[in-house]
């Protein structure tokens, strides 16, 4: 079994997050393939995979917009098992926008996890940020679970 899981970090959060999942999907026999979104992602790597993962970090209130483009120019998913992740200074799941351009593609979600990660957006910069150190070790151990869930 093969799982894709791609993915944009630009603090590292997700990154961490990502890599905590595939180790999770690991534990249960998945060949994992980690593809941070940028030039050389190909949907073919997607067309691939047995399960596919999505994930960004929250930037103004939604998923970054190279993911929600690399999603809307998939072929279609033909129900194929995806789930999605993010980081964010909440902590909240914030994705309704990806979620609804996976279904719109035709794929079957089979979950979500979110966590915080630390955040300067907007006046947060002014104070430091806010969630330092995070996602921690706890958070990992948990999107850990989640991946071997999803196998």
């Amino acid at each position: 079994m093969r799982a894709v899981i791609v993915f944009v970090s630009k603090s590292g959060n997700t990154a961490k997050v990502a890599d905590a999942i595939a180790a999770g999907l690991g534990e249960k026999g998945f060949e994992v393939v980690l593809k941070s979104l940028g030039p050389g992602v190909a949907d073919g790597d997607v067309a691939s995979a047995n399960v596919v993962g999505f994930g960004s970090g929250i930037y103004g209130f939604g998923v970054d917009k190279r993911l929600l483009d690399f999603v809307a120019a998939l072929p279609e998913g033909g129900g194929k098992k995806a789930f999605l992740f993010s980081t964010s200074g909440s902590g909240w799941k914030q994705t309704g926008a990806l979620r609804k351009a996976v279904l719109k593609k035709g794929y079957s979600i089979a979950g979500e996890f979110a966590c915080k990660g630390f955040d300067t957006f907007g006046p947060l910069k002014f104070l430091g940020g806010v969630n330092k150190g995070r996602p921690d070790a706890r958070d990992l151990d948990e999107a850990r679970k989640f991946g071997a869930s999803m196998a």
